[in-house]
């Protein structure tokens, strides 16, 4: 591999790590909020806040998926090095995990809409 694309990789990585950082906090945030809300919810209302936090989820994870499955492509398309690496493969795993958890999201989703139902 040339010095270039050694630093060109590296300089990619260091900018997926910045930008997702920020994300990652903001996360956590939410993470220990609906453990908060999960934990006191008895209304409702506290159900429905909890489904809609689940569906926030799953949108995230979705789009998330198909990142992974346009960076699969992007990898192939370029060819080389990287179309033989396994980028592609452990972008298409992660389009599957991201999908998955998009499905489990929707289903804690609904749980709480039907619990919400029940509620009132």
């Amino acid at each position: 591999m040339t010095r270039r694309k050694i630093r060109t990789l590296a300089l990619v990585a260091v900018m997926a790590t910045g930008l997702a950082l920020p994300n990652f906090r903001a996360a956590v945030a939410d993470e220990m909020n609906i453990e908060q809300r999960i934990s006191t919810a008895k209304t409702a209302a506290d159900h429905e806040a909890i489904a809609a936090y689940y569906e926030e989820q799953a949108k995230a994870a979705r789009a998330k998926g198909e990142e992974h499955k346009r960076m699969s492509a992007d990898y192939r398309k370029a060819g080389g090095s990287m179309a033989k690496s396994q980028l592609p493969e452990h972008c298409n795993g992660l389009a599957v995990i991201y999908s998955g958890a998009a499905k489990q999201y929707d289903a804690l989703a609904a749980m709480h809409r039907k619990m919400a139902k029940a509620a009132k």
